[in-house]
């Protein structure tokens, strides 16, 4: 018997279809079945899995006529012969390790069900950008036995069917099914509720494995006419309700609380010509429930209950103070008039005036068309390193010559390439005009780009490694930022791109906001304790003015690796104006062989070089004492993280260098262990053990 069956229900999904059925033949634990259930497909769905099945014997290929998702899980689950069932919908994917490691904690634990986080995603040019959703709201409900009974928290996590494995024995015993409403979607409400309803052992992962496809235009999640199917769903949960009294009394107020929550989505999700409709609908029966005793809202928020109340009692209020456009739209810009007039009185005199003489069209297309000139006339140099990247060179150029901002020239650096590199650069120049390409002996990036930064003529500067993707609306985003703020500096959010998936996550520790207020501009003296903490030093995600680059006597290092830390937290330090981007706008490959993150074996003791560098240049500037809390904190993470990334016998040496000099001359030792972040609590005890080893 196989160890988990998963049930795959399948209609018209012909482009999604291999990636999906691919991911679970790849899976490590091959003792599964992989139940296909084709609910009428009229596409080339049916033939896929025909070829599939022909070469896989753990696949079984169910085809019937369209009948709707339940009764097709239905089919799935009654066909399913292993001890525990998982569900993948057919336009998703899977890692491969995921039904393996949650059978095992099902087994190790006799669970009714596992669940685990999961990832959001949607695809674009080839790549999956991928969004992480933890199912539970706090750490405290992962990798525990509970009882969803007893903690009724557990019915605010996010509603799915899919992320986990289910044993076959606890459906069967408690007739747990889904809804086989004809025609109907979001059956797998129902089935949700009731695994949760029933379940006396269950478990949440704090691990992601499923990734869920949110640009499916078929989905039911993207359908704008189906109205009433959450009402349909909720009816049927509640009738089961009623017929469980002793559940009705436990999980009524669960039930009431995901209903108001599906009904809320659903008002977002269909179509504006039908909301008002479906608000009446919303309204009328949550005033039946109150009107027949049954309205509990023990377990609603304050502000869900005001909401609540609101539907009840003046759904047309409700319906324009969310949905209305027209009045969100004039409310917004009558907001944005008066802060604008906020800026100051010069400027509300002149444009009270314009707008008496001109009138009030008139003078917006005047601001328009005079920031559309500001706009046009600014330049941009992009400076890019290339060693030994014909892999990746033709994809980066094509990210960066597609940029919706078009003024700007491209300094191609080749720093003695041995590849065919120069060969790919020399054809693109041939394309396109502003491309230049400068060569040199290899040298390493820190002199490739002082070198390109020396042919630079733009107003502003972004240097940029030659295996990462720009999205193409990177330069427009940050030159206007730059320009509305007239910053020295400004920086963008960036995504981590895997080489080999092809997946594109967030870049979760590459920029943190050091404020929490909407603030535009700020520098050194208004964060001393974070100007080296709230992000990288890297210099790929930042737009630099040329001129405060030149005034401040900026430079790379000639250093293997590390060499544009000295010159990004020095810029930090000396900039009047930084401002931030709220926007991923970099892919940075990940992956990559032949990267030099890949072989820092070679030159391990830059990062130190770098560091002495930094804090020698601090003490000349005198600037040292007011953020030595700041570095000492950057130097101990980034010494740290150089530690345990190293591979032996490097990392042995590296300790013994830390041990014997390296963390004293850092001035890292004798400090009070508050003087260390919350966040660098772990790295201060690698610190200790170090010293201690």
């Amino acid at each position: 018997m196989p160890k988990v069956s998963v049930v795959v229900p399948i209609y018209n999904v012909e482009s999604y279809l291999t990636t999906c059925i691919d991911s679970l033949l790849n899976q490590t634990l091959e003792d599964i079945e992989i139940i296909c259930v084709n609910d009428g497909s009229t596409d080339s769905s049916p033939q896929i899995l025909e070829e599939y099945a022909k070469k896989d014997k753990r696949i079984k290929y169910i085809t019937k006529e369209n009948s709707g998702y339940g009764h097709t899980m239905n089919v799935g689950i009654d066909a399913a012969s292993s001890e525990y069932i998982g569900i993948l919908e057919s336009d998703d994917y899977v890692s491969p390790n995921m039904f393996e490691e949650l059978y095992s904690v099902a087994k190790a634990n006799d669970l009714d069900f596992v669940k685990s986080d999961f990832y959001r995603f949607t695809e674009k040019n080839g790549y999956r950008y991928l969004q992480r959703c933890y199912i539970a709201p706090d750490a405290s409900f992962y990798n525990r036995v509970l009882n969803p009974c007893e903690e009724l928290e557990t019915f605010r996590f996010i509603m799915n069917t899919w992320t986990g494995i289910y044993k076959k024995s606890f459906l069967t015993f408690h007739n747990i099914r889904h809804n086989e409403t004809a025609g109907a979607s979001f059956q797998d409400n129902g089935f949700w509720f009731k695994t949760s309803a029933f379940a006396t052992r269950a478990m949440f992962v704090d691990k992601a494995y499923y990734r869920c496809r949110r640009d499916n235009v078929n989905s039911s999640v993207h359908s704008k006419t189906k109205i009433f199917c959450a009402k349909d769903e909720y009816d049927y949960i509640g009738e089961f309700l009623k017929s469980n009294p002793q559940l009705k009394e436990k999980l009524w107020c669960a039930y009431q609380l995901k209903r108001f929550h599906n009904y809320r989505f659903t008002c977002d999700r269909i179509g504006n010509e039908y909301k008002e409709m479906f608000i009446k609908q919303f309204s009328l029966d949550f005033n039946e429930s109150e009107k027949n005793g049954e309205l509990n809202t023990k377990m609603f928020s304050d502000s869900e209950v005001n909401i609540l109340q609101l539907v009840m009692s003046n759904p047309q209020e409700f319906y324009n103070k969310f949905y209305n456009n027209v009045e969100n739209e004039l409310s917004s810009k009558s907001s944005k008039i008066v802060s604008i007039l906020r800026k100051g009185k010069h400027f509300a005199g002149r444009l009270l005036r314009s707008i008496k003489h001109d009138g009030f069209s008139c003078t917006l297309k005047k601001i328009n068309n005079f920031a559309q000139f500001v706009f046009s006339k600014t330049k941009l140099s992009i400076i890019l390193t290339v060693y030994n990247e014909e892999q990746f060179l033709d994809e980066c150029m094509q990210s960066i010559l597609s940029q919706t901002f078009a003024k700007f020239e491209v300094i191609c650096v080749d720093d003695g390439s041995t590849d065919n590199s120069f060969e790919l650069l020399t054809k693109w120049k041939a394309k396109d005009k502003r491309v230049k390409i400068l060569q040199q002996k290899n040298s390493g990036a820190g002199v490739a780009r002082n070198l390109g930064l020396q042919h630079a003529k733009g107003k502003y500067l972004l240097f940029l490694d030659s295996d990462d993707i720009f999205e193409n609306e990177m330069f427009r985003i940050l030159t206007k930022k730059a320009l509305i703020t007239n910053s020295d500096i400004t920086i963008c959010d960036s995504y981590k791109f895997d080489n080999t998936s092809k997946e594109v996550l967030p870049n979760q520790y590459a920029l943190h906001k050091p404020f929490s207020s909407d603030r535009k501009v700020f520098s050194r003296n208004d964060i001393p304790d974070k100007i080296f903490n709230f992000c990288i030093g890297w210099a790929w995600d930042k737009l630099y003015k040329r001129s405060f680059v030149r005034k401040s006597k900026l430079k790379f290092q000639a250093l293997r690796t590390t060499n544009d830390a000295y010159f990004v937290y020095l810029s930090l330090v000396k900039a009047s104006r930084i401002s931030i981007v709220d926007e991923k706008l970099v892919l940075y490959r990940n992956n990559n062989p032949s990267s030099l993150a890949q072989t820092r074996v070679l030159s391990w003791d830059c990062f130190y070089k770098a560091i002495i560098s930094i804090r020698d240049e601090l003490k000349n500037l005198e600037v040292y004492d007011q953020l030595e809390q700041s570095f000492a904190n950057w130097a101990l993470d980034f010494s740290m993280w150089n530690y345990y990334t190293l591979a032996e016998p490097t990392k042995t040496l590296l300790r013994d260098k830390l041990r014997e000099s390296y963390l004293a001359e850092l001035g890292l030792l004798d400090r009070p262990e508050g003087f260390f972040y919350e966040n660098r609590k772990s790295d201060y005890e690698l610190m200790q053990n170090i010293l201690n080893s």
